[in-house]
Parts: structure tokens; C-alpha cells; sequence
């Protein structure tokens, strides 16, 4: 945690022109107002960084395009309009929250997949066609 105090020193000796010290307390000033702020910053970062890694990895994710096509009940559409609305009264949450679910569900697929083929292939003791 005292790591994140003293992140943005660079930032005052660099651009209010600080000596180190003066700049580490303000730095320091800052974050402590606002830790959840800042702790959700460089969550943000992250994400933003594995977003990138997705985007050039080989890894294939679901495109969810035969989702709901089958029959339209009250239920689904009840379910839609609900997260529709979420989406409109708390967009930066619920956006946020499907997006990370989305990420999520990729990985998480291609994990058990990999367990799921280590068990096929163990039980037949034959090699399993990968697509």
C-alpha cells in the first residue's frame, strides 16, 4: 500500500519542478485522499494491459451470436430489458462488469477445455483431435 502513496511523484518533480522530497509529499497528499479512486486506476490499467494481450493473442473466444435465437420467452426478455436498464442507470459498472464476465469467460473456457481433453485423453488412452 505504500507503494501507490508516492506513484505520481515523477509527475510534480517533472512538471511543478519539485525537489524529491516535497514531491514525494505531495504525492502522498493526493493518493491518500482517494484510495479506492486511485486502487481502481490501476485496476483500470490492468485490465486495460491484458486487454491488449487478448487482442494479440491466439486464444478464440465466443462471439454469442446463436444466443436467444431458439424461442423468445418472457423471461429472456424481461432479462434483457433489466440489464438494459442497469446498463443505462449505472453504464460505468455494468459496462465494466460485462466486459471483465466476457474476459472471464474466455479464459475460464479455455481452461477447463484444456482439463476436459487431459481427462478425454487419459480415459480412451488415444490422442484427442484439437481443433
Amino acid at each position: 500500500m505504500m507503494r501507490y502513496r508516492f506513484v505520481r511523484n515523477y509527475l510534480f518533480i517533472f512538471d511543478k519542478r519539485m525537489d524529491f522530497w516535497p514531491a514525494m509529499q505531495a504525492s502522498h497528499a493526493v493518493v491518500k485522499n482517494d484510495y479506492f479512486g486511485f486502487t481502481m486506476f490501476l485496476l483500470l490499467m490492468a485490465l486495460v494491459g491484458l486487454l491488449g494481450v487478448l487482442m494479440v493473442s491466439t486464444l478464440r473466444f465466443s462471439s454469442f451470436k446463436t444466443v436467444g435465437t431458439r424461442s423468445r420467452s418472457m423471461r429472456t426478455i424481461i432479462l434483457a430489458v433489466a440489464v438494459g436498464m442497469l446498463i443505462f442507470l449505472y453504464s460505468r459498472y455494468v459496462l465494466l462488469a460485462l466486459v471483465i464476465g466476457y474476459i472471464l469467460h474466455g479464459l475460464l473456457s479455455r481452461v477447463f477445455g484444456m482439463f476436459r481433453r487431459r481427462s478425454e485423453l487419459s480415459e480412451t488412452g488415444m490422442p484427442v483431435n484439437q481443433p
